[in-house]
């Protein structure tokens, strides 16, 4: 059986006893397949190539650190010999940016 993810938020799963019947499975006997079908075949999911490469993005941020640590070390430093500024436009910006890009509650 070929099961082709090509989509998020697919139809809900299906249980067993249907998945079985899907499939030509015989629940009653054991769960063999019918007669003159090979015994032993292996399921096989293959993923879309959009779905290959979330994966692979989800590993990359993954992979990254949480914080810039070098930028934090920076920022702390003019913080505390008095060199930092604030521009409150760039603020204001970047708190429109962050705001445009939440869930709207």
């Amino acid at each position: 059986m070929v099961i082709e993810i090509n989509k998020f938020g697919g139809s809900p799963a299906i249980g067993v006893n249907e998945q079985q019947q899907a499939q030509g499975i015989n629940a009653d006997k054991g769960g063999h397949p019918p007669a003159g079908e090979p015994a032993g075949t292996a399921d096989k999911v293959s993923l879309t190539s959009s779905a290959q490469r979330l994966q692979e993005l989800e590993a990359r941020v993954r992979a990254m650190p949480a914080a810039d640590a070098e930028r934090i070390e920076e920022t702390r430093m003019r913080l505390d010999n008095g060199t930092y500024t604030v521009r409150p436009g760039v603020v204001a910006e970047k708190v429109i940016e962050m705001d445009s890009v939440l869930p709207n509650t």
